[in-house]
């Protein structure tokens, strides 16, 4: 095998138990190249360093109702920003089924302006709202 295999086969060993043979093949090659064996040292030295410092945190029992509040809190808020956009749609919704009723034009080109007016101002709606998000306010 070429050293660019062998080096595939060490990454993939790292994040999986190899083959035997594989794990024989990655042996018998970086018994005889330095290139190869100080990739395969690096990369264990990695590997051990990140699985030390990325330790998944402890769920202790009092941890489990504080991480719930939290969630449910986050939904809340989700839902309570997702507001402005209910609130626009259904408002150019509203506005077009009455046009649509009351006007003397084919309904079908009353709606398809009016989801397509709604839909260029969610657009505009959505710039402006992402231009603030920009720059934080500050206290």
């Amino acid at each position: 095998m070429e050293c660019h295999e062998i080096q595939e086969s060490i990454l993939d060993a790292l994040d999986g138990k190899p083959s035997p043979e594989q794990r024989r093949a990655i042996e018998a090659h970086v018994a005889s190249c330095a290139a190869c064996a100080q990739f395969a040292a690096r990369q264990l030295a990695i590997d051990v360093t990140l699985v030390s410092a990325l330790a998944p945190p402890v769920m202790t029992p009092l941890s489990r109702p504080a991480l719930r509040a939290r969630l449910r809190h986050d939904a809340v808020t989700a839902r309570r920003d997702s507001l402005p956009d209910f609130v626009h749609f259904a408002s150019f919704g509203l506005a077009t089924l009455a046009l649509a009723w009351t006007l003397p034009v084919s309904p079908s080109i009353v709606v398809s302006g009016g989801l397509t007016i709604a839909l260029l101002s969610y657009v505009v709606l959505s710039v402006i709202r992402s231009s603030f998000e920009d720059y934080p306010l500050e206290a």
